[in-house]
């Protein structure tokens, strides 16, 4: 049998090593954003992390990040009120979500880009200003969680080298910012595959297809306008 990991609390900073993390209180990074370049597994253990910078998180090449919540309640936040900034950024290294939420006050959810790979397995991600994932450059699976997104986007794909597959979870239009036109996945460019169980939803479109290929065998997806797609 494998040995049991060894858990180290966190209170904010830098990760000295790469292991297991925990927090025992909330944490509070203010406009700094931590740099994960080893691989970290953090447990929020039902607290929370707040802060107002460009994100709270960056992860490089060379970094992982995954993120689970043990208790109930544990969330990772922007709390800035400028539009144009994220929870996450993945710059080249990988992001997974097993639990615990993704949330922008005002702004948007996680940036993917320089090849990076991010896995939604579980957990939430909201986002109020353009994309709730924006995908510059990278690849995106998500198997479950729920992403609701009270802006444009839920999932947006501008790259013909991004991937994107979607086989659970659930990517819902939410009811706030009610005149925005909103795009369960939008697809500028790259390729999406939706398969299994998944709920897409929007106001607009529930995916809309660019430039991007796209092969659909499963799944409900539909919208609240006259522009579902799916």
């Amino acid at each position: 049998s494998g040995q049991a990991q060894t858990w180290t609390e966190w209170t904010g900073g830098a990760f000295a090593d790469a292991g297991y993390y925990y927090l025992t209180d909330d944490v509070n990074l203010g406009t700094s954003a931590v740099t994960i370049s080893k691989d970290v597994h953090l447990c929020l253990n039902g607290q929370t992390i707040t802060g107002s910078g460009s994100s709270l998180f960056a992860v490089n090449s060379g970094g992982s990040l995954t993120i689970c919540d043990c208790a109930e309640g544990g969330a990772i936040t922007n709390t800035s009120t400028q539009t144009s900034k994220y929870v996450i950024k993945a710059e080249g290294g990988a992001l997974t979500l097993y639990s615990g939420a993704v949330n922008s006050d005002k702004g948007r959810g996680i940036y993917v880009d320089d090849g990076s790979e991010v896995t939604i397995a579980g957990g939430s991600i909201t986002a109020n200003q353009y994309a709730g994932i924006y995908i510059l450059d990278g690849s995106l699976n998500m198997s479950g969680g729920t992403l609701t997104y009270h802006c444009l986007n839920g999932i947006l794909s501008s790259n013909e080298v991004n991937t994107v597959s979607i086989t659970g979870g659930k990517i819902l239009a939410g009811d706030v910012n009610p005149s925005v036109k909103k795009t369960g996945i939008n697809m500028s460019k790259g390729a999406l595959t939706v398969s299994g169980s998944p709920t897409i939803t929007g106001t607009e479109y529930g995916i809309n297809v660019g430039t991007a290929t796209a092969a659909i065998t499963g799944g409900t997806i539909s919208a609240n306008g006259t522009n579902g797609y799916g």
